[in-house]
């Protein structure tokens, strides 16, 4: 497959993801039906994969939307991308932020990749492109090593080895 000169990099990882949540917080309704609950966190998912997000953690999401996505993914009813669901959440008040401002490039593509399936506990499947690893990849146009804003323009997204992704121009 050519990409034609494209720059390759891992897929992305999200380390703090919340599929399902409303805003304003406070308009959350903890009884919502879990139908619907799963059905916005669905469409989310879609989102973050086409974006080049092949990898997500959640935490704590309403009515275990995230866990429920990931079985249907992995019974093949859901194109999503890999969920680690980690169930119920424990910290402190505010205990949100994260954030790579200031970082040079390679060190900001590695929190969204590398580190991300370290923290993960994928290393050996995840976070980079090397032999014997599991197939995803995303490609843009520019280095994102020199600007990482260069991966605010993904053209490709590979998961588990088929394209989700194909912004190629046609030959």
């Amino acid at each position: 497959m050519s990409l034609g000169g494209r720059y390759l990099a891992p897929g992305l990882i999200a380390v703090h993801t919340h599929l399902p949540v409303v805003y304003p917080l406070s308009a959350t309704d903890e009884n919502e039906n879990p139908g619907l609950t799963v059905m916005r966190a669905y469409g989310r998912a879609q989102d973050a994969l086409r974006a080049g997000i092949t990898t997500i953690r959640c935490v704590h999401e309403l009515n275990r939307a995230d866990l429920l996505l990931a079985e249907a993914a992995r019974a093949g009813w859901a194109d999503v991308p890999r969920i680690v669901g980690a169930g119920r959440a424990i910290g402190a008040p505010g205990g949100h932020g994260e954030g790579h401002a200031g970082l040079h490039p390679q060190l900001a593509l590695a929190g969204a990749t590398s580190n991300a399936a370290r923290l993960l506990g994928m290393e050996s499947e995840i976070g980079t492109i090397e032999e014997g690893r599991v197939v995803d990849f995303v490609a843009v146009e520019e280095n994102p090593i020199s600007d990482v804003a260069a991966m605010r323009e993904i053209s490709f997204v590979m998961q588990s080895g088929r394209v989700v992704r194909d912004g190629r121009p046609a030959a």
